[in-house]
This record gives structure tokens, sequence and C-alpha cells, in this order.
């Protein structure tokens, strides 16, 4: 429907409508491979920086049929400028299209792998016990290693087999329920004690 250079209305995200170009199929290649999707359309947004976006079809419409329902979406000057920019299309060359670089991701061995599994479990534990002795006797302390229990990754307590319990343990407040906060990180650690 829709072809490099047409001038048209995209909504990208929670974005109101706005004005903005087609861009080339190159660009739209490239944001498609980029994104790991072949779904939506390469769209160059105008005003005072221009930038590219993949936005979906059903989020496009022509610009000057529809100029009546979207020239006013907002007051503010980039807004205005964007406008003045689709209406003389012709004076707007396209951008180079920067796309940030994405991390690799390198893979561990598997003994460091399982070494680091280890350490992270060992981790865990300690800091359940933290709360068991520390609680509530002393609160400060008590909190501080259920913060270190927080501050471990989803990744890391994917690998042990109580990942919910550990999760619904970090969704406890100490003042709410600190009874229940005692009783369940002496559940979890009796249940893995038998399991190690």
């Amino acid at each position: 429907m829709f072809k490099p250079g047409d001038v048209v209305w995209s909504k990208y995200d929670e974005y109101p409508y706005w004005p903005s170009r087609i861009a080339s199929k190159d660009v739209t290649d490239t944001l498609q491979s980029y994104n790991n999707t072949n779904l939506g359309i390469g769209v160059l947004f105008f005003g005072q920086n221009l930038t590219y976006a993949l936005v979906e079809e059903k989020n496009i419409c022509e610009f000057f049929e529809n100029y009546k329902f979207y020239y006013k979406g907002s007051d503010e000057e980039d807004f205005r400028f964007a406008i003045e920019q689709a209406k003389s299309n012709q004076n707007i060359e396209d951008p180079p299209l920067e796309l940030p670089k994405k991390k690799k991701r390198i893979p561990k061995n598997n003994k460091e792998n399982n070494t680091n599994s280890q350490s992270n479990t060992n981790k865990i534990k300690e800091t359940l016990n933290n709360i068991l002795l520390n609680y509530p006797q002393n609160t400060e302390m008590a909190e501080n290693t259920f913060q270190e229990l927080e501050s471990l990754s989803s990744v890391q307590l994917k690998t042990l087999n109580i990942y919910n319990e550990v999760y619904l343990l970090s969704n406890l407040t100490f003042k709410t329920d600190p009874l229940s906060l005692k009783e369940r990180s002496k559940n979890i650690l009796e249940r893995w004690n038998t399991n190690d």
C-alpha cells in the first residue's frame, strides 16, 4: 500500500501520530533484521531530530488525506516543525541509519557455569540463614542480607529449583509479615538441605 518516499502520519508505541515518511526498502530491511522481525515498515519521523523506527502498517496513514485529523496533535514547536517538513518533503534528505550496537553474548564453558551456580546457591543459603539468625533481633542486618538476596539476577535464581519461593519471599516486607518471612526462610532452607 505505501511505498518509499510517501509522506504519512505514523504512530510509534505510545506516542501520538507524527508526520513522517516511508523509508527506503534498505532501511526497512535493516530495521527488521536488527529487531529480529519481518513485521513493520521503516519510517523516518520528521522534526528537529530525524529518526527512524519500525512501525506497524495499521499505525500508518496518508498525510494529506488525514491532515485535518492529526495536525492539532500538539502545540509544541517540534511538532509544527515536523508538519512543515512533511509538507516540503522534497527538501529533506534521508539521514544515515545509525543503530546502537548489540552486546554480544559470550557463552561460558560448562565448568564455569557449574561453579557459578554452586556459589550462587551458597550465597542464597547464607543470605536466608542470616535472615533467620538476625530477624527480628537485628532488623537492619536482616534487611541488608535480604537485599543481597534480592540483588541476585533472575538468571542466577532460575538455576535453583526454589526460584518461585525465593521470588515470593523477596516480595514480603519486613514490617507487614515478619513471622511469615522467618518461617518461609526456614522452610526453604530445610527443603534445600534435604535436596543436597
